[in-house]
């Protein structure tokens, strides 16, 4: 973790505060939510609270990290990024998500950077203790193996969309995953994005330059299937009936 402690602003800097979260943060997790009421106080009792700035860079690509970091509060997304400096998402995380549990299982250095979207809130676990609760708790061990395995799932349906299909449709199909992680409300029978992502966020996750997203959406618009609403973007009920057939 020395790599990203200087990159962290200490807004939580001491055990004490720690005492303040109630399990209910740690509840978020589908990994951790498998522990006990107990356990989880046990594991708050070894964690590091730390407040990372947003845009700052939480875990850089290729690095070996000590700790497993759940995310408590705001987002982050997972790049890859090329020699020539081209940037590809992988994955958007919300409070309750993982960061580097596949290192924490094999000790390998990350493949991919962490970057903070908005201000966030973490808890570093201790590599070494995760893996002794792994260890007492089958149902952990469980509950990591299939995070671990919805992750390998999407990144399987990403390597099938950049092979196989044309921007609309992974455009499409990365606009519904979005909507349906962040829970939108429903709204006109379609679902309602409230923090849409920049188009050049959107061509990173599909694969494609911001100018092709830019014409996607207003084709996706005029065919009414989705409609930006400032910062927010409604899913319209083709929209998703198109996506559930597919």
């Amino acid at each position: 973790m020395d790599q990203i402690a200087a990159q962290v602003e200490f807004g939580l800097p001491s055990h004490s505060v720690l005492s303040a979260f109630d399990v209910a943060l740690l509840r978020k997790s589908r990994v951790l939510s498998a522990l006990s009421d107990e356990e989880l106080s046990r594991l708050l009792a070894m964690a590091r609270p730390e407040l990372i700035a947003a845009s700052s860079v939480i875990v850089p690509q290729s690095t070996p990290i000590d700790c497993l970091l759940v995310i408590l509060s705001g987002t982050a997304k997972v790049v890859m990024t090329g020699a020539a400096g081209r940037e590809v998402t992988l994955e958007m995380l919300r409070p309750g998500d993982l960061i580097a549990e596949t290192s924490l299982v094999d000790g390998s250095p990350t493949t991919a950077s962490v970057i903070a979207l908005s201000d966030v809130q973490l808890l570093a676990l201790p590599r070494h203790e995760v893996v002794q609760l792994l260890g007492r708790y089958p149902q952990l061990t469980l509950s990591l193996l299939s995070e671990m395995a919805n992750r390998m799932r999407r990144a399987e349906e990403t390597i099938f969309a950049l092979a196989l299909q044309d921007i609309e449709e992974r455009l499409c199909r990365v606009l519904v995953r979005l909507a349906r992680d962040e829970r939108s409300p429903d709204h006109q029978g379609g679902l309602l994005m409230r923090r849409r992502p920049t188009q050049q966020e959107l061509a990173n996750m599909v694969g494609a330059t911001r100018e092709s997203v830019s014409r996607c959406l207003t084709t996706l618009a005029r065919k009414g299937l989705a409609v930006c609403q400032g910062r927010s973007m409604l899913l319209t009920s083709r929209l998703l009936r198109r996506e559930t057939d597919s």
